[in-house]
């Protein structure tokens, strides 16, 4: 059996079933930072780009609404 990576999008959960990108791009999030990463909580970012699944984490390229800085931040660290 020949591993095919998933699409754009899509990646695999623990189980190696399928998960798909909770945020479209385009779309505004919060942003809550890790413990040691300095940034004020809550602040507002725009998807701008999905990525591919990095040790069992979707991530995201995101803009920030207020400075206009852009960095990849994990699934669980965005909210609606």
């Amino acid at each position: 059996m020949c591993d095919v990576a998933p699409p754009r999008g899509v990646g695999r959960d623990a189980g190696g079933n399928m998960v798909t990108h909770k945020f479209a791009v385009g779309q505004a999030v919060f942003f809550s930072p890790d413990r040691h990463q300095e940034h004020t909580k809550g602040a507002r970012f725009k998807i701008v780009r999905l990525l591919p699944e990095t040790a069992n984490a979707l991530q995201y390229r995101v803009k920030s609404e207020t400075d206009g800085h852009e960095r990849v931040v994990r699934e669980d660290q965005l909210a609606r």
